[in-house]
């Protein structure tokens, strides 16, 4: 919490310090339309991440109705706002629980789904870091190396299960964690990747028709983006990443826009995110009222 609590300052002094080189912003239907855009695009991400965690629950032969999945997931996500940085995972647990999900099953594909993110988000920053260094590495062998990666999440529960039995079987709640299929982990892997893919193009996106940036830096803005998600997510008591996430962009992507269009761009990316959030939210609240209107009208 104290790392996270000096993030979050220096992110502020940075921003206040660099905010008022940005270039004036159009306030016109154009820019209400990309923002508004942006907002139901992170909207979407969050039914990815309801998929993942379906298809996951489904490898445990646990099945879950697409409405019940869209609503626990989008209700319960806005916990992560709460301090502490777990309110999310406590309220997918106690909901699925509700809905008929064991919490045993729930808890199991909840650290399938964290270890797969990390593993992804790790994978985008290791070869982030390998073409950003002197390696001389084509794009097709980088490519390679981060499709290598995606079965290392496998190996690595398969390995945890089969060296260190009793803690594994601790953490879903007394039960020992069966590895996902390889298949499944495959599809959720390439899941978490066209999130990664889809926010740097985003970020890209904001740029350029936001801040007037001339050129392109999609793969930049992947490997930022999966950097500073990780660093937030990794860290106890971020609410949603708060200020890890925020200090990490601009450290990252200031050699690259220059100070103010970094503190633009993570600004409006924190904006847009919460903003998509609660979009989520409020989509998830109103599935369970038309749910529970419909049950009570039967």
């Amino acid at each position: 919490m104290l790392f996270a609590l000096i993030a979050g300052i220096y992110f502020v002094r940075y921003a206040a310090e660099h905010v008022s080189g940005l270039p004036p912003l159009s306030w016109g239907p154009l820019t209400w339309a990309l923002l508004l855009a942006s907002i139901f695009l992170w909207a979407g991400i969050m039914i990815v991440g309801a998929l993942i965690w379906r298809s996951l629950l489904a490898d445990l032969d646990i099945r879950l109705k697409w409405r019940d999945c869209l609503t626990i997931y989008g209700i319960s996500q806005l916990g992560k706002y709460l301090p502490g940085n777990i309110g999310h995972h406590v309220g997918r647990v106690v909901l699925a629980k509700q809905s008929g999900v064991p919490a045993t099953g729930t808890l199991q594909a909840m650290l399938v789904e964290m270890i797969c993110g990390v593993g992804v988000a790790s994978g985008i920053a290791l070869v982030g870091m390998i073409s950003g260094s002197d390696s001389g590495l084509s794009p097709v062998v980088l490519i390679l190396l981060f499709i290598a990666t995606l079965p290392g999440t496998w190996a690595a529960l398969n390995i945890a299960k089969r060296f260190f039995p009793k803690v594994m079987a601790r953490i879903p709640g007394g039960e020992h964690i069966a590895p996902p299929r390889i298949a499944t982990l495959m599809f959720v892997s390439l899941l978490y990747l066209a999130t990664f893919l889809a926010v740097g193009l985003l970020m890209d996106v904001h740029a350029r028709f936001l801040f007037s940036a001339q050129t392109s830096h999609v793969p930049v803005l992947v490997v930022a983006f999966a950097w500073s998600w990780l660093a937030g997510y990794i860290t106890p008591g971020a609410p949603a990443g708060l200020g890890v996430r925020e200090a990490v962009l601009v450290s990252v992507l200031t050699p690259v826009y220059g100070a103010s269009v970094s503190v633009g761009l993570t600004l409006v990316l924190r904006a847009v995110s919460t903003l998509g959030d609660m979009l989520a939210f409020l989509g998830a609240m109103l599935l369970s009222w038309s749910s529970h209107g419909g049950k009570r009208a039967a």
